[in-house]
């Protein structure tokens, strides 16, 4: 899924979850023209419960994506650094790297 979608599905995502909190508090409004005040005030206490928990519903989504991409660099900069670190300690100990390099330099005629 390209960027462009993730984004246009996160923002669709985000309004079902305003909505419904929406329709959450119509609903409790509903209810609540009947009781008396000690219930009103209980009710807004459920509603400023159920209001975080519609933004918890998305944010996690988004936590393990940033957290799955974040591994995936780090896991491609240990790669990188463990291949130069390879190559230096080769390059100690035998020539093959200067005659690898002379090599590709004449099958690719590359003047130096």
């Amino acid at each position: 899924m390209s960027k462009k979608n993730k984004k246009k599905l996160r923002k669709i995502l985000r309004q079902q979850a305003q909505q419904a909190a929406l329709h959450e508090n119509r609903e409790l409004r509903i209810e609540n023209e009947g009781k008396s005040n000690d219930s009103i005030s209980e009710s807004v206490t459920a509603e400023k419960q159920i209001q975080p928990d519609t933004k918890k519903v998305v944010q996690p989504e988004d936590a393990k994506e940033v957290k799955h991409e974040i591994r995936k660099i780090l896991l491609t900069m240990l790669i990188l650094f463990a291949i130069i670190v390879g190559v230096y300690f080769i390059n100690i100990k035998t020539d093959f790297i200067l005659k690898f390099g002379q090599w590709a330099t004449h099958v690719l005629n590359i003047n130096v």
